[in-house]
């Protein structure tokens, strides 16, 4: 097995949301952050043969990197990567050492409203709320317009400088609001899903999240 340069934009990216990961037999890698407001579910390429648990998945990623075309196989209790003339070995964490996925989807309550969401915008959002040191991005729809309005503010002090982007209309009324440093989403474009729940849905062909919004 060798893992693709998708699956490993994808691993560095679950590594800025849970430093280990449990890899389970099949396609799929997920992961999930501690504090259990993010979750992360991706399809990716390459057919994982058997579970096993990654305690420093940095660690990880840079032994692969010393041997970017090396082949993994994996053991009883340790992975090996080699080539014809070199090998390293790395031994398993124990699974109960580590905050893993349950991988399982979140389930959804009734959807107040879909919406296609760019990276750009919510590039710009993120960028806008670390120059202007807002801490929440929100996403909303009031009840006196169906526009569906993404933007970086504050919301313990409405006063505050602010930044916003159109992404979509609906019919409902809402507003959730997530911490800027939970919006660790990879470059792709995405179907928002907004329940009456405490997860919004992030979809992408190849990686689904789960943000949970901020409790009022």
């Amino acid at each position: 097995m060798k893992f693709g340069n998708k699956t490993l934009e994808i691993l560095k990216s679950f590594n800025n949301i849970n430093p280990s990961i449990l890899f389970k037999p099949g396609n799929v890698i997920s992961t999930i952050d501690k504090e259990h407001t993010i979750l992360a579910m991706a399809k990716i390429d390459e057919d994982i043969p058997r579970e096993f648990a990654i305690y420093e998945l940095s660690k990880f990623l840079g032994a692969l990197s010393v041997m970017p075309d090396g082949e993994i196989d994996l053991g009883e209790n340790q992975l090996t990567i080699k080539t014809n003339n070199s090998k390293i070995k790395y031994t398993y964490a124990e699974p109960t050492m580590i905050k893993s996925s349950p991988y399982k989807e979140v389930p959804l309550n009734s959807i107040l409203a879909t919406f296609n969401l760019d990276y750009t915008s919510l590039s710009n959002v993120i960028k806008a709320a670390s120059v202007l040191e807002l801490p929440d991005i929100s996403i909303r729809s009031d009840e006196d317009s169906d526009d569906i309005l993404i933007y970086a503010s504050n919301d313990k002090n409405s006063t505050t400088d602010s930044y916003q982007i159109k992404v979509g209309e609906s019919s409902n009324s809402f507003k959730v609001s997530f911490k800027v440093e939970n919006m660790k989403l990879l470059n792709r474009e995405y179907s928002v899903s907004i329940p009456d729940g405490a997860f919004v849905k992030f979809t992408a062909p190849d990686i689904t999240y789960w943000v949970a919004a901020k409790s009022s």
